[in-house]
């Protein structure tokens, strides 16, 4: 029994057979447990005021605190030598019953009462953490977990803090997800799971595409419990859905089909297009014009994988343009078409004005002091309405009006016959009528009477003639 000080072993007697140290103790080489004498019935030593060690290391558990340990971190050394699977460790016991109080770990400095702390609320059964004297990190009694708040709602809360007076635009790093090295085709990725189901149930990856800084992140959902990337943005901002490849060309590549609910904008007033693609066939939708103005819209269809080329186009002022001739509205689908029809297809609309004449089989000229003709054309059938006045006519044989803005048809299926009314005009009958023929430019004149064959109006010199026919063209 003894107390070793300064390497030196003695011997201390109390006369009463206790010894009772009233002030601090000062041991600057190492106080082992077999040497303290004064032990209660349950092996607790008591120091009323306390034990300083102004040097060296303090072992519990160990008589070679420096052994396994860092030389930063050997002032206090707990070890558990006696079974290597059990615990050990430090229990900070709060004095009072109750759940009031704290139990607390604190970091100082000669210069400063605090610096940082680990601290326990028995109150509210919270966990905190705090550098700069000031709380950083808590954990509820929830598992809740906030970053810089003490109320976190969920499990991960992270408050930035106050953007007041930042300047527009600043963006503040929240989470980090490093890695070092370089590898092709690799990439870091946010699991979600049910460790219970072992169901995956999506993921985001960021992917590293070849090139040493260029990456891919994809969204992954779940269909069966196994995870299957449903969208992909590129390094270059192009994005997939359905596709892990997405058109260089395009912004946007859909493997699959689109539906709107309302309206779908394009990026630019112009220049902005829609690709559909299935099996090398493309159709476009595209919007163009100049910046500030009306724009069209095209229509582009694709042909075996060559290319779309352009088939209709709403113009800047709202018309339905066909690029071709034979292309038109299909009224196939109307019900009530007749037995005999050829086609559904309205191709054609036009209307205008023409400049009729009048003449004979052998044509000649006339002078004329009313010269008016207009047409409307829709689809095959042709509508032309003239008026005409005329003198000094130096033609022969029979009359015609000519110079037909269209061609009529050359087919008996399609001749017809308008009306006429003539002025100051040589003829025998009790009508004239105007005849389409086929395959020409010109009108001929008839004179229709009761139980007589029709016979042609002979060519006048001088007079005025109205009339009006609707014909066929090939």
């Amino acid at each position: 029994m003894g107390i070793q000080i300064n390497g030196q072993t003695d011997t201390v007697t109390a006369a009463d057979g206790s010894l009772n140290l009233g002030g601090n103790v000062t041991i600057p080489g190492v106080l082992t447990y077999e040497d303290v004498t004064s032990v209660d019935a349950v092996g607790l030593s008591t120091f009323q005021n306390g034990i300083h060690v102004t040097g060296g290391s303090v072992g519990i558990g160990t008589d070679n605190p420096t052994n396994g340990t860092s030389a930063n971190a050997r002032q206090l050394v707990i070890r558990n030598t006696a079974n290597p699977t059990s615990r050990g460790g430090l229990s900070l016991i709060h004095g009072t019953s109750g759940t009031g109080g704290f139990g607390s770990i604190y970091f100082g400095s000669s210069n400063a009462t605090l610096r940082g702390y680990i601290e326990y609320a028995h109150q509210t059964d919270s966990m905190q953490f705090g550098t700069l004297a000031g709380e950083r990190l808590r954990i509820t009694s929830g598992g809740n977990v906030g970053i810089n708040s003490s109320s976190p709602n969920s499990k991960l809360d992270i408050n930035r803090g106050s953007v007041t007076g930042l300047s527009d635009g600043t963006v503040t790093d929240i989470i980090t997800i490093s890695e070092t090295g370089s590898q092709g085709n690799t990439g870091q990725r946010i699991l979600f799971k049910n460790t219970e189901q072992n169901w995956e149930q999506g993921a985001i990856t960021a992917l590293r595409e070849g090139v040493a800084n260029s990456f891919s992140l994809t969204l992954s959902s779940s269909n069966g419990g196994s995870n299957a990337e449903a969208l992909r943005i590129t390094s270059s901002g192009n994005v997939g859905i359905g596709t892990d490849n997405p058109e260089s060309g395009s912004k946007l590549t859909v493997n699959g089909g689109i539906f709107v609910k309302n309206y779908l904008t394009a990026a630019t007033i112009h220049g902005g297009g829609i690709d559909y693609v299935n099996d090398g066939r493309g159709t476009r939708i595209t919007s163009y014009g100049a910046s500030g103005a009306k724009t069209a819209i095209s229509f582009a269809q694709g042909n075996g994988g060559s290319g779309a080329s352009e088939i209709a186009r709403f113009d800047t002022n709202g018309n339905l343009v066909f690029a071709s001739s034979g292309q038109g509205i299909d009224f196939s689908a109307a019900s009530g078409s007749a037995a005999g029809s050829t086609s559904a297809v309205l191709d054609d609309y036009e209307e205008g004005t023409w400049n009729p004449t009048i003449r004979g089989t052998t044509a000649g000229t006339a002078t004329y002091a009313e010269q008016h003709g207009s047409y409307i054309k829709i689809g095959k059938a042709v509508t032309v309405t003239f008026y005409l006045q005329w003198s000094s006519g130096t033609g022969s044989g029979v009359m015609y009006v000519g110079n037909l803005p269209f061609t009529t048809a050359n087919n008996f299926d399609f001749i017809s016959t308008g009306a006429a009314m003539l002025n100051l005009v040589s003829y025998t009958g009790d009508y004239v009528v105007l005849y389409s023929g086929y395959g020409s430019t010109n009108l001929p004149l008839f004179v229709c009477q009761n139980n007589t064959v029709w016979s042609n109006v002979d060519y006048d010199a001088a007079g005025s003639l109205i009339g009006s026919i609707t014909y066929q063209v090939d």
